[in-house]
This record gives C-alpha cells, sequence and structure tokens, in this order.
C-alpha cells in the first residue's frame, strides 16, 4: 500500500489517500488532482503476465494516477524500456510485445519472456 500525506514534506501530516495496485481512494482533504493524462496505447500493457519458471513467478501491470506500476512505478526510457523505480539504482526493466486486438499478449522482464494470462 502506498500513503500519501496532505503535506508530502512533513511525515506527521494527515494521510489524504491511499493506493494499492490500480485502486486510489482520497479523503475529502486530498487537495491534488483526481484525473491524469497518459499515452493512451498503455491500456494496452495493462494485464497479468505469468511465467512457469519459479524463480520468475507473474506480474501485474497495473495503472494509479497515470503511472504504470509493476510492483514499483515504471518510467518510460527512450528505447522502449520502462525502468522499475522502486530505487534510483534499481536495474529491472520491461519490455512489452506482441501487440493484438490492442493487448500486449508478452511482455520481457529484464530478459526473461511473461505471457499474458488475464485480461486486465
Amino acid at each position: 500500500m502506498a500513503f500519501g500525506r496532505a503535506d508530502a514534506k512533513d511525515p506527521k501530516s494527515a494521510a489524504v489517500e491511499v493506493g494499492w495496485s490500480s485502486d486510489w481512494f482520497v479523503k475529502a482533504e486530498y487537495k491534488g488532482p483526481k484525473t491524469f493524462d497518459y499515452p493512451k496505447g498503455w491500456n494496452a500493457y495493462l494485464g497479468h503476465y505469468r511465467n512457469e519458471n519459479n524463480w520468475i513467478g507473474s506480474i501485474r501491470i497495473t495503472m494509479r494516477k497515470g503511472v504504470l506500476m509493476a510492483d514499483a512505478p515504471l518510467e518510460e526510457g527512450k528505447d522502449g524500456l520502462f525502468r522499475m523505480r522502486s530505487e534510483e539504482a534499481d536495474t529491472e526493466w520491461i519490455q512489452f510485445h506482441d501487440i493484438v486486438n490492442g493487448l500486449a499478449m508478452r511482455i520481457k522482464l529484464s530478459g526473461e519472456d511473461l505471457w499474458r494470462v488475464l485480461a486486465p
């Protein structure tokens, strides 16, 4: 879960928002934007992807507040890769492939293939 405070610089200020996966809830005291722009092509990426390797497993691509998420925010690079930004030094990346009927059927997660198992 991710919480947002009324004053991001004050750790003692009241929590006014909470997010989990693509779900996002705000209290009446929330003063920020409530709609967010994002490239509409990103809708093709939302879903659940799986690899049968136990070390890889599965991952869900969601969107919250106009940001693609995969356990961590994804930041799009000029090279077509989305980098995970849980930490500044994170080296994990995702690339989306095989768009069919408006949905990505496969992703590469740091070089490993995962295939779509559920639509968003």
